[in-house]
This record gives C-alpha cells, structure tokens and sequence, in this order.
C-alpha cells in the first residue's frame, strides 16, 4: 500500500472506533495528526480542539492543535496553545522549538533563539532548531556564532547528503563573511569533496562551483534555469555578495 492509502485506512479505523466512543480523546488527537500531515488543516484543528475540550490536560493535544494553527498562518494563536502546552508541561523540548520556530518566522529573533536553545538543551531533535539559530545569527551579522551553529547542524545529517550540502554552503558564506577566506574555501572544498560523481551532476553541486570560482553567476542561472532552482542559486548568488559586502548587487539577487 502507498502511503495515502495508509493513512485513509488509518482515518477510516479511528472514525470506527469514535463511533463506538465519541469520548476517547487521543482518537481525536491522532485523527488531528493524520489531517495535518494529509494538509487538512482545518479538520485537523477541529479534531485537536475536540481532544482538548474531552482532556484540556493533554500537553500533545495542544502542541497538534499549534501545528494546525501555524500551517492556517495563525502564528500568534498557535504560540497561545503551545504556551498552554508549556503549562502543562514545563519541560517539553518539543513545544520550546516550535514555538522558537514561530517566532522566528514573526521575526522576533531573541525569543525564537531563547525558545530553540532551551529545546535544544531538553534534548528535542536539534535539526530545525540549529539551522534556525545559524541562519538568524548570520543575517544578525553574527558570523563566529553562526559559523557555530552550521558546524552543529550538518553533524546531524550524513557527509554529502543534500541537507549536509546546504548547509555547508551557508558555513562557507559566514566563514566568507567572517572574513576568514581561507577557511570559506576549505569548507566549499571538503563539501565537493564528498560528493560523488553523480551528485556532482546534480543540485546543489552548482552552487559549490560557482562559490569556488569555477563558474560565473551568468552561467550558475544558465545552468539551474532548466532545472527549476533559477529562483534558489539566485538567493545563494545574492548571499555570497551580501557577504563580500557588495550590498547593491546583493539587493539585486535577493
């Protein structure tokens, strides 16, 4: 079975148990989970406000009810429900980065930091809350810290995988940032280094060419534009210039 119909299956057995008892709050719950995940974000907001109102003490009831919230672009009222989780919970790693997450996309940088490196010192999973604290520390212009963060970030995912790429690409741009271009370069290097050659066919390889010099913006668009990352190398292009303090052209890409 493909995934879709798992999850209509899924949908189908808990509709069938909620039937034979309305009252089960963690039905509701997973039925809110399974929504969400299938984009149906309104009958999953109505399915973990149910779960709330049969048990208004279910931190996780709360945190899925945020989710829906965010993904409704209800910001401020999903970090209502995620500080309600947090009352019942004061120790849930899971609601400190989501909510650092929300505020960081409300542009509220000090909260968003505060929230991830308390989840992150909870022992939540780090991914979203590390990449988020990097690339917030270096559009603050806080380069060694950022640089830091990156460091911490790609140890979470496989040498050479696309994630890991990324991410070394945003190090090299803070390290170049810094200034440190030596270092910039080391890192670009040891990141097309662990690319095999059939990654290196692929994106975002591109990109590790044009920071090392081996092509020009004009043919990194050339290149990307067949492949549908025109808009992301320009936003990597714009970047690279913001960090060589060449803000007009940077304004351009960006």
């Amino acid at each position: 079975k493909d995934e879709q119909a798992k999850l209509d299956e899924a949908l189908q057995d808990i509709d069938t148990a909620l039937r034979l008892d309305p009252k089960v709050s963690s039905a509701y719950r997973l039925k809110a989970i399974i929504l969400t995940d299938r984009g149906n974000y309104k009958q999953a907001l109505e399915n973990a406000s149910r779960a709330i109102a049969l048990d208004p003490q279910s931190e996780s009831s709360y945190l899925v009810r945020a989710r829906a919230e965010a993904m409704l672009n209800y910001p401020k009222v999903s970090i209502a429900d995620i500080d309600s989780a947090l009352k019942i919970n004061p120790k849930s790693g899971e609601a400190y980065i989501t909510r650092g997450l929300l505020y960081s996309e409300l542009g509220d940088d000090t909260r968003a930091a505060a929230d991830l490196r308390e989840g992150i010192k909870l022992g939540e999973n780090a991914t979203q809350a590390y990449s988020t604290l990097a690339l917030n520390d270096l559009l603050s212009a806080k380069f060694p810290e950022a640089i830091e963060e990156f460091d911490k970030a790609m140890q979470l995912y496989p040498e050479g995988s696309e994630r890991w790429i990324f991410f070394c690409i945003l190090k090299s741009i803070s390290e170049q940032a810094k200034p440190d271009l030596a270092s910039a370069r080391s890192t670009l290097i040891n990141g097309q280094s662990k690319l095999s050659d059939e990654q290196l066919k692929k994106w975002p390889a591109p990109i590790l060419s044009y920071l090392l010099d081996e092509m020009t913006a004009q043919d990194l668009e050339k290149k990307t534009a067949n492949v549908g990352q025109l808009t992301e190398a320009k936003t990597y292009v714009g970047m690279q210039y913001w960090a060589d303090g060449k803000r007009d052209y940077a304004t351009y890409y960006l």
